[in-house]
């Protein structure tokens, strides 16, 4: 009996044993395996989010930002990323503002926008470089959101608000159909009141010298050059507008004080300038209109139209095709 007992007393004990080093074990096998989560966990790459990215795109696009300039003279911030849909694809597209210098010890800087589109595992390729213009320019831009697809912004110097869109591979200008343009073709005028005041601080840089049927007195050095469709002449703080080619909607162009127009036909003009005026017709002999200024548009012409008065050596001329007005200039002879 006595043995019996003892004998029961070292079993009990031995399943004890046995069940407390089992659990031990599973306490063990669970620690290991805790471990390996651990580490598996800490091997997978945090998900960056969309600000990360942005930098990201913006660091690995710093050459192509350059363009062969000195340096970029802005910092990435908050305010210089204009956040929203571009392309309507339903992603957060954005555009990097920012300025550089031209040359290392320049002080006037030029301002871009690059344009960021998000791909579909969320980072962001360059997509295009839009150059909204010099410090000191009076037609510099400046955007501010982007609403609906649409980019909205100002021009700082005369507070007008402009829209653009991204729209093959570049920004382009939504212009108000309301909107209208008179020109005032041979009249002199100061550069500060003409429709292209804010362009007209870049003919220093692109001018060129007329020598040879000049508008102004000799005694101004006088420069030629095209802004959009508009041929104009320079002198000092004088301009005057000298040709429309390719006319468009929004153009009124005013000539002795008449209006023509894009819709203008052959014989509207002919009747506008009936009584005091010579008229000449003829068909074309060129393939394209000629321009004073080099960079102006050529357009193909099948009738033109020259009308001066008795005692005036200079003319107007206007080009038909198809029975519509597209370019009218006034001419002066060498």
């Amino acid at each position: 009996m006595k043995y019996k007992k003892m004998f029961l007393s070292l079993s009990l004990c031995g399943s004890l044993l046995l069940v407390a080093c089992q659990k031990n074990d599973q306490k063990v096998s669970a620690n290991e395996s805790g471990q390996k989560q651990d580490v598996t966990q800490h091997n997978v790459a945090p998900k960056k989010d969309n600000k990360t990215l942005m930098l990201e795109a913006i660091k690995k696009s710093n050459k192509e930002l350059l363009g062969g300039t000195c340096k970029i003279v802005s910092d990435v911030d908050d305010d210089s990323l204009i956040i929203g849909d571009l392309n309507h694809d339903s992603k957060a597209d954005f555009l990097y503002g920012y300025a550089k210098v031209w040359e290392c010890d320049a002080q006037v800087p030029a301002y871009e926008y690059a344009v960021f589109l998000q791909n579909k595992d969320g980072s962001y390729r360059l997509a295009s470089i839009f150059a909204a213009g010099m410090q000191d320019h009076l037609d510099r831009v400046e955007f501010n959101r982007i609403e609906n697809n649409i980019i909205k912004g100002v021009i700082p110097y005369s507070e007008e608000k402009v829209q653009y869109i991204y729209k093959n591979k570049s920004l382009e200008e939504i212009e108000d159909p309301n909107n209208k343009t008179i020109i005032q073709l041979g009249k002199q005028m100061y550069s500060n009141s003409s429709p292209f005041f804010g362009e007209l601080d870049r003919m220093s840089y692109v001018a060129d010298e007329v020598e040879c049927g000049g508008f102004f007195p000799d005694d101004q050095a006088e420069k030629s050059t095209t802004i959009d469709h508009y041929d104009l002449r320079i002198a000092n703080d004088q301009m005057v507008v000298m040709g429309v080619f390719g006319l468009t909607a929004k153009d009124q162009v005013q000539v002795m004080g008449k209006t023509v127009t894009s819709a203008t036909t052959l014989s509207q003009v002919k009747q506008l300038f009936k009584t005091g005026y010579s008229l000449d017709e003829s068909k074309n002999s060129t393939d394209t209109i000629g321009a004073a200024s080099e960079d102006a548009a050529k357009l193909k012409y099948d009738v033109m139209l020259s009308i001066n008065t008795k005692d005036m050596d200079d003319a107007y001329l206007f080009y038909f095709k198809n029975n519509q007005l597209i370019a009218v200039k006034y001419f002066i002879p060498c």
